[in-house]
C-alpha cells in the first residue's frame, strides 16, 4: 500500500535523525528532535506481527502499542492455546516504529517454544524447519499447545520509544519502510502501511 504521506527514502532518514541499532535518543524527548516537517499523524509504537504463511484460511494479524506490557499480553494471548491456527506455520516478529518509520525488527520465532509430542521442546523457529524438512516428522511437529515466551529476552532487545506516541483509538497510523530495509535478519518483511489501529489490527 502506498503511503499517504512523502515516501522515505535513505536521504529523508538522514533528515530525520532515525538511530541507527542499538542508539535511541531520549525517549521523553520531543518530536521535532526528529525533524521539523513530521507528519501529523506520526506516532511511535511496536507492532506484533503474526505471518500465517501456511494456513491460507488465516490472514495475517498485527498488534499495536506504545506499552511493552500491552505487547506481552497480546503475544500470550495468541499463545493461551486458544488459537487453532498457532504453532506451526507462522512467523512471528516484533517491528518497531520511531514516529511512523520502521526503526528495528526482532524475530520472535526462536524465543516462543513448545513441548512436542515426541518430548522434545522446540521453539517456533526449529518447528518451521521440521515443516520444511517434509510431512513424514509430523508427529515430531505436533506440540500440546502450552508455549512458553521468554519475555525477559524480548524486554532486553526492545528499544525505548520517542514521544510522541500511539494511544488508545489512535486508527490512522502509518508505517514507513526505509529502502534499506532495518531488519535483515528477520524472516520476513514488512510494507509500508497506512491507517494502522491502535490494538489489533489488520497487516
Amino acid at each position: 500500500m502506498s503511503a499517504r504521506h512523502n515516501e522515505v527514502s535513505p536521504d529523508s532518514i538522514d533528515d530525520l535523525a532515525v538511530p541507527a541499532l542499538g542508539h535511541v535518543p531520549d525517549p521523553d524527548g520531543p518530536a521535532e528532535a526528529w525533524g521539523e516537517e513530521l507528519d501529523p499523524q506520526a506516532r511511535s509504537y511496536y507492532l506484533l506481527g503474526f505471518y500465517y504463511e501456511e494456513t491460507p484460511n488465516s490472514y495475517d494479524i498485527g498488534y499495536l502499542s506504545a506499552d511493552p506490557v500491552e505487547i506481552r499480553a497480546a503475544l500470550e494471548d495468541q499463545y493461551s492455546g486458544t488459537h487453532l491456527t498457532t504453532g506451526i506455520g507462522e512467523q512471528v516478529c516484533l517491528w518497531v516504529a520511531q514516529c511512523g518509520v520502521l526503526t528495528h525488527g526482532l524475530d520472535l520465532n526462536p524465543l516462543i517454544r513448545t513441548r512436542c509430542t515426541d518430548g522434545v521442546i522446540r521453539t517456533l523457529a526449529e518447528l518451521r524447519e521440521l515443516q520444511d524438512a517434509g510431512p513424514d516428522l509430523h508427529d515430531k511437529r505436533r506440540t500440546d499447545e502450552n508455549f512458553t515466551i521468554d519475555w525477559d529476552a524480548i524486554a532486553a532487545l526492545i528499544p525505548p520509544l520517542l514521544a510522541p506516541l500511539a494511544q488508545p483509538g489512535d486508527d490512522e497510523l502509518f508505517l514507513d519502510v526505509p529502502a534499506a530495509f532495518p531488519a535483515p535478519v528477520v524472516p520476513v518483511s514488512i510494507d509500508n502501511h497506512d491507517y494502522l489501529e491502535h490494538g489489533w489490527t489488520d497487516l
